[in-house]
């Protein structure tokens, strides 16, 4: 037994153990505890000294009987001792204060504890409840003033401050004041002020005060602190009663004070001032001393100037002056301040000057007073500015420009001087701001680049500058001045770029496109284009003109030729031919412009885009033994492989993984197959005895699922004859002999490497690729395999055509159609890079005009609303400590060697650096993977077993894949040692055993399948299976969607939850969100969503390091 809160509160009152209890979460407020052996009892007694809210002190004493959890005596200081029902309030502070400490004894044993440690621990369990002392309960909540004091002496200002409520005490050491209010600490001032320093006892005026100070006290000791680590090391910091005021701090100080009075002490002398938000009224007087001079006196006024505020002090009241009158006023205040002087004594001869560019503008803020003297005769006249321009050679434009006032006339090109007499400098400087926004003043260039020009300012070589001026700035020099112009001058103009109009047509197989411009010249259309193309406001003609380059057809003009890589000799020629596929792209162009320029397109070209665009509709019937078979989405899918097919192109059916993109192209295939049939019948019906040769397809995919597609065809055509190019290499070139036999061949990306010179001299209908990512990489041997076979119609299929750069698409379409995306480096400078690189959304877009019409991609969630649910969830297992320091070292060591490479190191050590991920991917799976003498368990592994556990106590099936087959050795010890069934496929598994194990796994009990991500991720059918859980994560998330979708497709009818295993505090959480980043690569070009960086770089990964 021992003494718990339940002993406590039964012993004393509610409203005792409810006072007790906010004492005990004020730490402070119990002083002195001890703990001691009661020699009389034996038993513990605790002593203390407890505060109430006001800081009076009570020596409090309580003896208790641990083992029979009683409380044995109390004693208390306090007046309610004697009255309490019970055991007072302070008693049941310090009980709960020694049942607090008793039970962080209980969890860190004593021997491992010292002081230093127990002070902690005490101190983050308080932070941890969440609770503080507040001013809540305090009498003087709310009521401390913060009173300041302001100081100036000699050009410096500080600020001083009284604390108290009615008396008011100084606070000598603002450094300490400042401490108090950080630890909330109790403190007396004198004998009538002594509080807890909260922001809560503070007046809400004061409180602003408070933050003041406390900001200022902060950058002042950090100040400090930095001189004395490099300057002053063993100087130590002295008590601070004044805080400096800088600049800024000026004015942060007096906008808290505006609409309030404040101390102010000068020479000694201290008054109360108000502060107020407003300019003040300064009597300003002019007075004639003699018939040639004249005094001007102003109102005696003390200067403070802010970082960005002017203040004045005047008759006891501190104005903040507006802009405006700082402006103004302020230069003139300051050079009286600056002279120490109210007045300054003006020569006839001065006042005229003086009063056009001073006087009139301190008039506009002051009670002005002449005393009797005419000001009339002293206005200023007003200027009249003049502008000559002149354009003396092609590559030349000068200015010159004067003021005139009355009979005096001055250059703009000389500096304004005092014996000028007066001169309007604003609007001299307004003028000259205008010419100098184009022009450079002669006298600045060196004398040897300095051409022999009549005039001040020139503009030498430089067409931006000469079109800008043109445009802009001459309509704008006939707004300030009279503007003439020379005669070479009036020959140069700014011409908007004339409309075009584009002729589209289809003729033996190609299109033909016509550019027409009455007014547009060819021979330097090319260039135009250029400069539109560079972001150019104009193009420079031949003949000196200027072509305004914002007419939008021009945008037009300038995306053809990009995207149809124009030749200059193209473009000058006004007429091009182009491949017929690309049609689409160009009516998408016209399309999307159709306002700003004109288009014709010819009939034949119409008729292709209608075929294109209304796939649905199309004629193309499905065979009769595939009509019950197929969902309408499917009907779709294959109507469009058959347009794409007539019309001569290629395509990628990029359906979502599940969705039947075998039983679409074997619909195709069986319709090739009557096709051909029904054309041998109508020769033979026409007396013809030359057969049409039937057409013969290829089927290349991975050797996986060879087996796949035979199985799929023999159910779902069995009329199809197919013939799987397998065995040795002599029996693979046999089988090559008799391929006209037969309606489609089936071979792997592997074997087609192998027997690639075998197929030099067959020909083919449809070559279809499955799961195309397998060419991702162009340079690859698989890629310029299936680029080499002879076919008349290519198609890919592949759920994922981009997984991780732009490269991966470019390289399916020159498998498809040749040159349709331009040569790759042609491809990587002018799209990939700006889409991956700058998010260029006009290469984006261009790279979604040009390869949408060739992909037919849909979604499960657009298609198949039938299909069950797909629920994710990420599962987080918190590593071992064995595993957690294991991982650290490694994890700390590759950010480390990270930090210290160059870029140039780090791009030629990235395979060992992608190694070293691979290490700390596998410490987070078991360590075991790397250490064979480990022993140290896996939280994940632990995870994954129990997760198992518990879908199949729920009659679950579950696929499990990894990355790594090593693991799923040690996966499978583990469900050997449960006693758990399972099936297991990775690359060692022949296709022939990959059909039987599928097929096993679908229709018997065996509850878990562990599947090798790579070798199991595509084209196996596991709708058995409602769970899948991936053990590792991979950095796209394309591959473990493939893996998901074995289970999640057509057939499936129990809603599948997957399951990613993830440890906490490791690079697989950032694996994570990279996965997100990476799906919008693809995103981007198949839909219309932002594009990201596909490559990790060097801070990436240092980010992805750090946790």
């Amino acid at each position: 037994m021992a003494i718990t809160r339940m002993t406590v509160i039964k012993a004393a009152s509610d409203a005792d153990y409810r006072k007790g209890q906010d004492i005990f979460l004020i730490d402070k407020r119990i002083r002195n505890f001890e703990t001691d052996i009661n020699t009389l009892t034996h038993t513990p007694m605790i002593t203390a000294t407890v505060l109430d809210a006001d800081g009076t002190e009570h020596e409090t004493q309580v003896s208790i009987d641990e083992e029979e959890s009683q409380i044995i005596g109390s004693l208390c200081s306090c007046p309610d001792f004697y009255q309490a029902q019970g055991i007072c309030c302070h008693c049941v502070a310090i009980l709960l204060k020694y049942i607090s400490r008793r039970h962080i004894q209980a969890s860190f044993p004593a021997k491992n504890q010292n002081r230093i440690s127990q002070n902690l621990i005490e101190t983050y369990i308080q932070q941890s409840s969440g609770i503080h002392y507040t001013a809540e309960s305090s009498d003087v909540k709310g009521q401390i003033e913060l009173e300041p004091i302001l100081h100036k002496q000699y050009k410096r200002l500080s600020v001083d401050f009284k604390v108290g409520t009615h008396k008011k005490y100084v606070i000598k050491d603002l450094l300490e004041f400042a401490r108090l209010v950080r630890e909330h600490e109790l403190f007396q001032y004198g004998k009538n002020l002594k509080f807890f320093h909260e922001p809560e006892a503070f007046t809400p005026e004061s409180r602003k005060l408070l933050s003041f100070i406390m900001q200022r006290i902060e950058e002042y000791e950090y100040h400090f602190r930095y001189v004395q680590d490099s300057t002053y090391r063993f100087q130590t910091i002295k008590p601070l009663r004044e805080l400096p005021l800088s600049p800024t701090a000026i004015d942060t100080f007096l906008n808290l004070m505006l609409g309030r009075t404040l101390q102010f002490r000068l020479a000694d002398q201290t008054q109360t001032i108000r502060v107020l938000d407003c300019d003040p009224l300064l009597t300003l007087s002019l007075k004639s001393e003699d018939n040639s001079t004249y005094k001007l006196t102003i109102d005696n006024c003390l200067i403070l100037s802010g970082a960005s505020t002017f203040w004045i002090l005047k008759d006891k009241t501190l104005y903040r002056c507006s802009e405006n009158f700082r402006k103004d006023m302020q230069p003139y205040l300051t050079e009286l301040n600056r002279q120490k002087t109210q007045e300054m004594i003006l020569s006839e001869k001065q006042l005229r000057p003086f009063y056009g560019s001073v006087l009139k503008r301190l008039q506009a803020h002051t009670d002005f007073q002449t005393n009797g003297i005419d000001l009339s005769g002293y206005e200023p006249p007003e200027a009249h500015f003049s502008i000559y321009l002149d354009h003396p050679s092609d590559q030349i434009f000068s200015c010159s420009a004067y003021a005139q006032y009355n009979e005096e006339t001055f250059s703009l090109a000389t500096p304004i001087s005092p014996e000028d007499g007066f001169r309007d400098a604003t609007m001299e400087n307004k003028v000259l701001t205008a010419i100098q926004s184009y022009f450079h003043p002669v006298m600045a260039l060196e004398d040897e680049k300095a051409p022999e020009v009549d005039g001040d300012f020139i503009i030498d070589h430089d067409d931006t500058a000469s079109f800008l001026f043109l445009e802009q700035g001459l309509p704008h020099f006939y707004e300030l001045a009279e503007v003439f112009i020379s005669s070479n001058m009036k020959r140069v103009r700014i011409l908007s770029a004339p409309k075009a109009a584009i002729g589209v047509s289809v003729s033996h197989g190609l299109l033909t496109l016509d550019i027409r411009s009455d007014h547009l010249p060819y021979d330097e259309l090319a260039g135009i284009l250029n400069s539109y193309r560079r972001r150019q406001k104009y193009y420079k003609l031949k003949s000196g003109e200027f072509l305004k380059l914002e007419n939008n057809s021009l945008s037009v003009l300038s995306e053809l030729a990009d995207g149809l890589r124009l030749s200059e000799k193209d473009i000058a020629n006004g007429q091009m031919t182009v491949p017929l596929y690309r049609a689409s792209y160009i009516d998408a162009v016209l399309t999307s412009h159709n306002n700003d320029i004109q288009s014709h397109r010819d009939r034949y070209f119409k008729s292709l885009i209608r075929d294109m665009k209304s796939v649905a509709d199309s004629d193309y019937e499905v065979p009769d033994a595939m009509k019950p078979i197929l969902r309408d989405y499917q009907k779709t899918g294959y109507r469009w492989l058959c347009t794409i097919a007539h019309l001569g192109f290629g395509g990628i059916l990029a359906d979502d993984m599940g969705l039947g993109k075998t039983l679409q192209i074997i619909t195709l295939l069986e319709h090739a197959r009557l096709e051909a049939i029904s054309k041998t019948v109508d020769l033979t019906e026409t007396a013809s005895h030359t057969a049409c040769p039937p057409p013969v397809s290829l089927i290349v995919c991975p050797s996986s699922l060879v087996y796949n597609w035979d199985s799929e065809i023999e159910h779902f055509a069995p009329n199809l004859k197919t013939l799987l190019i397998t065995g040795t290499a002599q029996e693979r070139q046999e089988l090559l002999t008799h391929y006209a036999d037969y309606d489609v061949l089936i071979t792997s990306y592997d074997m087609l490497k192998r027997d690639i010179a075998s197929y030099d001299n067959l020909h083919f209908h449809y070559q279809i690729i499955d799961e195309a990512q397998y060419i991702k990489n162009h340079r690859t041997q698989a890629a310029r395999s299936v680029c080499s076979i002879h076919s008349v119609t290519r198609f890919a299929l592949t759920g994922t055509p981009i997984e991780n750069r732009l490269s991966e698409l470019w390289s399916i379409f020159e498998y498809l159609m040749p040159g349709f995306l331009y040569p790759y480096a042609y491809f990587r400078s002018e799209l990939e890079q700006p889409i991956v690189e700058n998010k260029d959304q006009i290469a984006a877009t261009r790279l979604q005009q040009l390869v949408r019409p060739f992909i037919m991609r849909r979604l499960k969630t657009d298609v198949l609303k039938e299909l069950p649910d797909k629920l994710e969830h990420a599962v987080y297992a918190q590593m071992t400590d064995e595993q957690n320091k294991l991982y650290t070292a490694n994890a700390l060591k590759l950010q480390k060697d990270l930090e210290q490479q160059s870029d140039s190191m780090f791009k030629t050590s990235k395979i060992q650096i992608l190694a070293e991920l691979t290490k700390l991917r596998q410490l987070c799976c078991d360590p075991s993977l790397i250490y064979q003498n480990y022993h140290g368990g896996s939280a994940k592994l632990d995870t994954c077993i129990q997760l198992i556990e518990n879908a199949m106590a729920g009659g679950h099936k579950i696929l499990l894949f990894s990355q790594f087959t090593s693991m799923l050795d040690v996966i499978e010890r583990r469900l050997k040692t449960e006693h758990i069934l399972y099936y297991r496929l990775d690359g060692s598994t022949k296709s022939e055993q990959r059909t039987r194990l599928v097929n096993a796994f679908n229709e018997n009990k065996i509850p878990v399948f562990l599947i090798s991500l790579k070798a199991g991720g595509t084209g196996l059918n596991l709708t058995g299976a409602d769970i899948v859980i991936h053990y590792d994560p991979w950095w796209n998330a394309a591959a473990q969607n493939q893996a998901t979708d074995r289970a999640h497709r057509i057939g499936q009818t129990h809603t599948v939850t997957v399951y990613k295993l993830i440890a906490r505090h490791t690079i697989e959480e950032k694996i994570l969100e990279l996965q997100e980043n990476k799906k919008a690569l693809s995103d981007q070009i198949l839909s219309e969503e932002g594009v990201t960086a596909s490559q990790l770089t060097k801070e990436e990964l240092l980010q992805i390091l750090q946790n």
